[in-house]
């Protein structure tokens, strides 16, 4: 008896030192994170093979914010865009002097440079139109130039710098120095008055901009500029003749190209001012031109005959 009371007494200090080692927590593994410096740590965005304009060479940058505006981007991507296209980014606007302040929200840090008063804050859009921009211009063959920041481009002006971001603008909105969208054009137009009364001259406004040295001559709205030209439009008298309606459709797309490159057309083959004559692939119908142009110019002939 007492041999087998000592035997369940051992089992039971066995048991218990099984279940307190089972309890025991086993000790946590710390592990040593690397030194990550704000700004050069490996998880941004991957560099592209997007095209580097070089628009933002010497350019320092202290991005405040992700893009919410057109584009959405990242802090981060906004960082690497600035990089790609020749810039430099650092994360406070004391690093170095004259750094360009980008932000589209209103944050704790925006705030305070907002009350300093002292930087002007541009938003994103100005970063995205000057990259567009370059490339426009590079694929004409031109140098990529900086965009003067405008006043849709600022989140905060600072008194001293409003007059000089005004002036890059017009009194509707439109920039002198960047190619607007369709959309943004929309919009202009609809934030613009109605006509005058004695409405808008474009001869006389094309003087002006010649005045200026800024003339339209090479644009390909004013190709025909100078050209009043009578088109012979063919009537269709068979119903159903597709190449008669043909001829007729490519003459009257002729007219309306005309018209709007700055040419001139008129009704009556008689008038003195006329300088082309566009007619169709119908050999009738040149032949009537011709037989109207011949008694015009024998009708004139005979009139300086007798003067």
């Amino acid at each position: 008896f007492l041999e087998l009371k000592s035997n369940v007494e051992k089992e039971h200090k066995e048991k218990e030192l099984a279940i307190d080692d089972g309890r025991r927590k086993r000790p946590r593994l710390s592990r040593k994170r690397s030194l990550v410096i704000v700004g050069t740590h490996t998880s941004l965005p991957a560099m592209t093979n997007e095209e580097n304009t070089g628009v933002f060479a010497g350019l320092n940058f202290f991005i405040l914010t992700d893009a919410t505006a057109t584009i959405r981007k990242s802090k981060a991507e906004l960082e690497q865009l600035v990089k790609r296209h020749g810039g430099s980014f650092f994360q406070t606007d004391s690093a170095v002097k004259n750094t360009l302040c980008i932000a589209d929200k209103r944050t704790v840090k925006t705030a305070s440079l907002q009350k300093r008063a002292t930087t002007d804050i541009v938003r994103s859009t100005w970063v995205l139109d000057c990259i567009a921009q370059a490339k426009r211009d590079m694929q004409d063959g031109k140098p990529p130039m900086l965009l003067p920041t405008e006043p849709a481009h600022m989140f905060f002006t600072t008194e001293a710098s409003q007059e000089k971001i005004r002036m890059t603008v017009d009194q509707y909105g439109d920039s002198y120095a960047r190619d607007v969208e369709s959309d943004e054009l929309k919009a202009l137009f609809a934030g613009m008055p109605p006509p005058q009364e004695e409405g808008f001259d474009a001869r006389a406004f094309r003087s002006q901009l010649a005045e200026h040295g800024a003339d339209l001559g090479g644009c390909k709205g004013w190709l025909f500029d100078g050209v009043v030209a009578f088109i012979a439009l063919p009537v269709v008298d068979v119903v159903g003749d597709k190449r008669e309606c043909e001829q007729q459709t490519r003459l009257r797309m002729a007219s309306l190209t005309l018209r709007f490159a700055g040419g001139e057309l008129v009704g009556d083959l008689s008038d003195e001012r006329v300088t082309h004559v566009v007619v169709g692939e119908n050999q009738e119908g040149v032949r009537d031109v011709r037989n109207v142009i011949s008694r015009y110019v024998c009708a004139s002939y005979s009139c300086c005959a007798r003067g």
